[in-house]
């Protein structure tokens, strides 16, 4: 996985985070409920489509499971084999990214408890907003999007196909603020903790490859 493309959603994504808890994500989250713009029939019914393409109507787990699966299975039947071995490395690497993702996404959420905007909006006390059982942040969906596509993108070398996958990544989240169930930090977040945990990923296996391999292969001798 590429370092630059990692660290530079990292970046991004904290920045825009900070920004949007410091400031941003009333206002915009404001701006959208009142423009009549929010929850749009193409935005909501893209997010439609996109979710039964990638599984996640039926589970938040499909895609890793299916990555995890096949990617060991590559490195088994193939494992002679580089480019199959390769491919198998990286659909496993992606399963264990987004599952992390998940399952930090998942533990954010129960201790946060971030109210949505369409709820709060809706309310009168708009300074009861954190810890109030809400779901908001972090983003489940910018979590599975993200967690799935940026190690994707991060391993190709082909520059359109990081953009489509980081762009497809980057239209959910829109999605979801247009339609009033994140705000901008929350969002943002999902793709920091992504990036974050691909960053570590990609260190470990990094060391591995640096200390285990090495001894193996003398041991061998």
């Amino acid at each position: 996985m590429s370092k630059r493309v990692l660290a530079t959603v990292a970046l991004v994504a904290l920045a825009l985070m900070c920004i949007g808890l410091l400031w941003l994500d009333l206002p915009l989250a404001r701006w959208v409920h009142d423009s009549g713009l929010a929850a749009s029939p193409f935005m909501v019914g893209s997010i439609g489509v996109l979710d039964t393409i990638f599984g996640v109507k039926l589970s938040y787990w499909l895609a890793s499971s299916i990555c995890i699966v096949v990617g060991t299975a590559l490195l088994v039947i193939f494992r002679n084999r580089p480019r199959y071995r390769l491919l198998g490395q990286t659909l496993a690497s992606v399963a264990l990214v987004q599952a992390s993702t998940n399952l930090l996404m998942i533990l954010g959420k129960n201790t946060f408890g971030r109210v949505r905007p369409v709820d709060l909006l809706a309310s009168t006390d708009w300074s009861a907003m954190w810890f109030m059982g809400g779901g908001s942040f972090p983003s489940g969906h910018g979590a599975f999007y993200f967690g799935l596509l940026l190690p994707l993108a991060a391993s190709t070398s082909r520059i359109w196909l990081r953009v489509l996958l980081l762009g497809i990544a980057v239209f959910v989240v829109l999605a979801r603020i247009n339609m009033e169930r994140h705000y901008l930090s929350d969002v943002c977040a999902s793709a920091l903790i992504a990036a974050c945990v691909a960053l570590s990923l990609r260190a470990l296996l990094q060391q591995f490859k640096a200390t285990a391999v090495p001894a193996i292969a003398t041991a061998q001798r």
